[in-house]
């Protein structure tokens, strides 16, 4: 069973500003690639929540934080 994946919405700026800046500095092809591994993160998320540390921010929010 997989689970619904929910941005925080300081996540969703942040991945905002990233595919900006990438766009802006980086060729086309890396902004896809950057994109393709995110959106590989999240399905694996979405599969197996436990393989991902707890967030301080919620309880029972995992994910990826840039510390990881």
């Amino acid at each position: 069973m997989a689970y619904k994946i929910v941005w925080l919405p300081k996540a969703e700026k942040r991945f905002e500003q990233i595919i900006n800046y990438l766009e802006q500095n980086w060729s086309d092809k890396e902004v896809e690639e950057f994109i393709k591994r995110t959106n590989a993160i999240i399905s694996i998320i979405s599969i197996n929540p436990q393989a991902f540390s707890l967030l301080q921010i919620k309880k029972d929010v995992r994910g990826v934080s840039n510390q990881t």
